[in-house]
């Protein structure tokens, strides 16, 4: 909380009159985040690229650059494991604002409903199973690449 207070430039007893404990902090900050890489994945369905660009686009922003954020810091594996204890309600959400997006954007291939909704399930579960062998953030994210454009040519 310190290290916290000194780089908002503020005291720590400061810190106190925003977030009552390291729980709702990291909670706050987590939800942030959540959010700003939710829209930037929903961002990245929008650009006049392929599909597979865009399946790309959306699986860096929601995973992959989280994934890097983490494996830079010290404390990834800690944060990682706390995620969900502090803000489930949150993660729920983004979650499942991520994956409407996704479903939306996925209705507009020519592919049938049910082709649609296996591809929802498997960019949403892969995501997890890509980093189970916790691989460098550069190899994780050159497995989303390959699953994106796995998926766009299943649609296609």
């Amino acid at each position: 909380m310190a290290n916290i207070a000194d780089a908002a430039g503020i005291s720590r007893p400061a810190l106190y009159q925003y977030f009552t404990d390291r729980a709702d902090l990291f909670a706050a900050a987590y939800v942030l985040l959540l959010e700003e890489a939710t829209d930037a994945a929903l961002a990245a369905l929008a650009q006049p690229v392929s599909l597979a660009a865009q399946l790309d686009g959306y699986l860096q922003r929601i995973s992959g650059d989280g994934y890097a954020a983490l494996a830079a810091t010290q404390y990834g594996d800690e944060l990682l494991e706390a995620r969900h204890a502090f803000a489930a309600e949150a993660a729920t959400a983004a979650v499942k604002r991520a994956q409407k997006g996704l479903r939306d954007h996925l209705k507009a291939t020519k592919s049938d409903q049910q082709s649609q909704d296996r591809a929802l399930e498997i960019l949403t579960l892969s995501t997890v199973g890509l980093k189970q062998d916790q691989p460098t953030p550069a190899a994780y994210r050159r497995r989303l690449t390959f699953l994106a454009g796995a998926v766009a040519r299943a649609l296609q």
